[in-house]
């Protein structure tokens, strides 16, 4: 169709055009087999997927195994009342089986089937003995998002990120622009610069420009993305909805969240709104679109949806583990100083004296790892453990220790020669770093976290 509009007048097609319509029928012809050889049912309690022609697919998942089922609506789905099913299963690091479209009520009735199918059972992390899953309401709605905390959320979010989108759109446009209507970047400043009634208030239009486009950018990204948001407790796991032009249904189970984050920037922290991230299997490699985080505008809601995690810990009552000074040392050496010297020599010859600018580099790093470093604690129980980190904004988590699946300790000749280390906790979700503390305490938390998965794959006692 595009080549049917501009293409030029000559009757005869052009090599390029050929490729095009010939990948394009190619695409079709792929997807219209794809359609016709795709089959899904269920057989002696699996969900039997089948596809392909040529080279023939079959999926056998345990219906015992599922422990999510996703429905998600992109605009295109919800033009033919259509949705994508995707599945995830016990032990799987990643999303197994996906079915790309079908009916929204057939979605809904298969995930509710599904879902369904089997009893409902918890296994104690310790002991590996089944227990009765808690007495939970079906559903139970804990946060629902309205018009005023979408406004609070839009008002404080990373302005700076919307405005480089804005930026890098702007200039593309520019540049596509420039060909077609001899549009030249000066121009625009300068006709900017000429509605201004004086010249000290040409210089203050544009950023103020810049400022509202980045607002109502980051408005309509939080609209998009949380319209229509809430999070409910089912007795399998936390139940996600939201969206506005592409429509997201997950579950989230228990089992599968092996810590959990929260974070805020400066003027969120300040307003009591925070992003909480459940860090699942397999989320380590997930793009960064299709992570779980849930927006909290009211700091009280943190505890109730750690709760069926692990409670916060009471860190009034702990003695926290600090991050040694030298780790600021370290760091403005390795990414401030020495670099500043290896760039520096060079641009010398080009820029002269203006490579003292570097030091302004300098400067930023040695405060952010100050602020860093004086900011960071860690406080631990027998049970779990608690991180506090941040420079201008804030992210603390909470992390199970009977989640850890190995644990690491790394000792530079720099940290060797101040008796310091670095200490690497794995999960399924993800890795926790801890840098730079005191040897003993860094022994202490190695030795805890390898008793700890020791034990845990030590079989239960039949007496």
């Amino acid at each position: 169709m595009v080549i049917s509009l501009f293409r030029s007048k000559a009757n005869k097609f052009d090599p390029f055009e050929m490729v095009v319509i010939g990948l394009s029928l190619f695409s079709i012809v792929r997807s219209i087999i794809e359609f016709l050889y795709f089959r899904f049912y269920i057989q002696q309690d699996d969900l039997i997927l089948k596809s392909g022609f040529v080279t023939k697919k079959t999926i056998s998942l345990p219906l015992e195994k599922i422990q999510a089922v996703h429905i998600e609506q992109t605009w295109l789905h919800s033009i033919f009342n259509a949705a994508r099913l995707s599945f995830d299963s016990a032990g799987s690091e990643k999303i197994e089986v996906k079915i790309d479209a079908i009916s929204k009520a057939e979605a809904e009735e298969f995930k509710n089937f599904i879902l369904h199918s089997k009893p409902d059972s918890n296994i104690d992390a310790d002991t590996g003995l089944t227990i009765d899953a808690p007495e939970i309401p079906q559903e139970q709605v804990l946060i629902r998002l309205g018009a005023n905390d979408l406004f609070r959320l839009s008002i404080s979010a990373n302005h700076l990120e919307a405005f480089l989108l804005m930026l890098a759109f702007f200039v593309s446009a520019l540049d596509q622009l420039r060909d077609i209507f001899k549009l030249e970047y000066n121009q625009f400043v300068n006709w900017v610069y000429s509605q201004s009634p004086n010249a000290s208030a040409g210089w203050l239009v544009l950023p103020v420009i810049a400022l509202m486009i980045s607002v109502i950018v980051s408005t309509v990204r939080v609209l998009i993305r949380y319209y229509d948001f809430r999070i409910s407790r089912t007795p399998k796991g936390f139940h996600i909805h939201s969206g506005l032009i592409n429509i997201q249904e997950k579950l989230v189970p228990f089992s599968k969240i092996q810590y959990i984050s929260w974070k805020a920037n400066w003027l969120r922290k300040r307003m009591g709104i925070y992003l909480l991230q459940f860090h699942a299997i397999g989320s380590q490699g997930m793009n960064e679109k299709l992570r779980i985080k849930v927006p909290i505008t009211n700091s009280s809601m943190i505890p109730l949806l750690l709760h069926q995690y692990h409670d916060p810990l009471p860190v009034q009552d702990i003695t926290a583990v600090h991050i040694h000074r030298a780790f600021v040392v370290r760091m403005v050496l390795m990414y401030a100083i020495y670099p500043s010297i290896v760039a520096g020599i060079p641009l010398y010859y080009f820029f002269g004296w203006k490579v003292l600018w570097l030091l302004a580099w300098i400067t930023v790093v040695a405060i952010s790892r100050s602020l860093f470093q004086r900011r960071f604690r860690l406080w631990m129980d027998e049970n779990a453990l608690q991180i506090r980190r941040g420079v201008l904004g804030t992210t603390e988590l909470v992390l199970r220790w009977d989640f850890i699946q190995s644990a690491g300790m790394e000792q530079s000749i720099y940290q060797r020669s101040h008796d310091l280390a670095t200490i690497h906790l794995h999960t399924a979700g993800g890795t926790v770093t801890i840098p730079y503390i005191t040897l003993p305490e860094a022994r202490e938390i190695m030795n805890y976290a390898l008793y700890k998965i020791e034990i845990r794959h030590i079989p239960p006692s039949s007496g």
